[in-house]
């Protein structure tokens, strides 16, 4: 539990504008200050008469430590408040240092899987869509797929590793491309089996059937390590996906996919 709320929060940083993450935490720095200004203007006493600017003034100064020794408590109370304040801006601080490096060290995600991903039961294939939004290529990305058996209650589930072939993907530009693998028979029947249960209204819990997709590699310097999860609702029959017409001008940049008409539509859109 504590794991995944970690991870929760890493991805909520992720995901967050970082102009806007510096924006929350500059308001939290300029609330506390003003909470402990009303504080030092209102309960405290120091040497010499303070307006409420003088105290915003030190609480200011108090925040970053730097004790000018203009204005000082003479007080118990307002000692007491300048410790309570230095620890909460240091705590502060330190959240702010553990965003920056979170945003630094765990980038934006740069490849979206397709939300669906089709099987083909009579050739027995399966494939997902991946595009990279980076400006940089993705260079032979390793790709590592294992699913867990239909299961449930408090059986154990047994994880299979699909095999990729090598270097199923070696240069991942601009555009979308999609991965399709071999499947058995047993992964097939796993998954008829558990959308069949799934789909039981009857039954209160869910299978524990899933794949999960696992690619690295590197944009430039920086690594890119992201995971997908598919369940059996993500599953749709088919054998390819909707081809997407890109115009000669988007080999250029960066692909904006929300500028085509119907991108999200044509990039989940599962065909025979």
């Amino acid at each position: 539990m504590r794991t995944k709320t970690i991870f929760s929060w890493i991805k909520f940083i992720k995901d967050k504008n970082f102009g806007l993450l510096l924006l929350y935490l500059m308001f939290c720095y300029l609330l506390i200050n003003l909470l402990f200004s009303i504080g030092y203007h209102y309960l405290c006493g120091f040497n010499q008469e303070m307006t409420f600017f003088d105290c915003f003034y030190f609480s200011h100064v108090t925040s970053f430590t730097l004790g000018y020794g203009d204005l000082y408590p003479v007080t118990i109370l307002g000692k007491i408040l300048v410790i309570l304040h230095m620890i909460s801006t240091s705590i502060l601080f330190a959240v702010l240092i553990a965003v920056l490096t979170t945003k630094i060290f765990h980038p934006e995600d740069t490849i979206i899987f397709s939300k669906n991903i089709f099987y083909d039961k009579t050739n027995h294939k399966m494939g997902f869509r991946l595009l990279n939004v980076h400006t940089e290529p993705l260079i032979n990305p390793d790709i590592r797929i294992h699913y867990l058996d239909h299961c449930v209650g408090n059986v154990i589930a047994n994880i299979t590793t699909l095999k990729v072939p090598d270097q199923l993907i070696g240069f991942l530009g601009r555009h979308d491309y999609t991965c399709v693998i071999d499947v058995d028979h047993d992964f097939i029947t796993n998954l008829e089996n558990a959308t069949a249960f799934n789909n039981n209204e009857l039954n209160k819990i869910k299978s524990r059937f899933r794949v999960d997709i696992a690619i690295a590699g590197k944009n430039g310097i920086q690594e890119v390590v992201q995971i997908k999860r598919y369940y059996t609702k993500d599953f749709k029959e088919g054998k390819r996906f909707q081809a997407i017409q890109y115009n000669e001008s988007d080999r250029k940049t960066r692909v904006n996919y929300l500028k085509f008409g119907n991108f999200k539509e044509d990039f989940e859109h599962v065909i025979d």
